[in-house]
């Protein structure tokens, strides 16, 4: 079984991507833009790393981003939630 640190890697950077839809600010990039750029960003890391497809993992994840997900102010946006396959990952900022 994957460590529960891999769990609370793949939650928050979901939470990452939550907190930086801004809708706009000091560089002017609208929440799209902003969407579209993390979009980009998420399909790189997905080329870069191993995901975890185990099914009972990802529906753990899934369901503990789920309830985060719905509270936050990005709730109408679509997440997907991911685990990361490596003992040296701690964060991701």
């Amino acid at each position: 079984m994957y460590r529960l640190r891999s769990y609370a890697i793949a939650v928050a950077v979901a939470l990452v991507a939550a907190g930086c839809g801004s809708g706009g600010g000091a560089g002017g990039v609208s929440l799209d833009q902003e969407w579209q750029l993390g979009n980009q960003l998420a399909a790189q890391v997905q080329q870069q790393v191993r995901l975890v497809n185990d099914p009972v993992a990802l529906s753990y994840v899934r369901s503990v981003g789920e309830r985060i997900h719905a509270v936050t102010p990005l709730a109408n946006r679509p997440f997907n939630f991911y685990i990361v396959d490596d003992p040296e990952v701690t964060h991701v900022s």
